[in-house]
């Protein structure tokens, strides 16, 4: 049954579907929480979610090398990632993640986002 689905031509032989399916389901987990992490300011968030990312690209290009037609998906990955880390890591970023700057507070209002300590 899933002989010839895209799943079954990018999992590794050795260690089966499921096991494939499984890991990409934590590496998702992953993201969305450490984009969930971002959004109140802990930079160890923005660490973590450029590592996965380079683990991403990593594992699209050892897909690359075992399926056919994927290149589209590949492509649409890394210009992602690209714009992604470059949205990461520029200076008013930089200012959100280190909590120097009150980015969308308004006047008077106090930040409420948590620091790292």
């Amino acid at each position: 049954m899933i002989r010839n689905t895209l799943l079954s031509q990018i999992a590794d032989p050795r260690v089966g579907v499921a096991f494939t399916a499984l890991l990409g389901s934590f590496a998702e987990l992953a993201i969305i929480l450490s984009a969930a992490f971002m959004l109140r300011g802990a930079n160890w968030a923005r660490i973590t979610y450029v590592v996965l990312t380079g683990v991403t690209l990593l594992g699209m290009i050892v897909i690359l090398t075992r399926t056919q037609g994927l290149d589209v998906v590949a492509f649409y990955t890394a210009i992602k990632a690209a714009v992604l880390l470059y949205v990461l890591f520029r200076p008013e970023a930089n200012a959100y993640f280190s909590g120097v700057a009150n980015i969308g507070v308004s006047p008077g209002v106090t930040d409420v986002r948590q620091t790292d300590a």
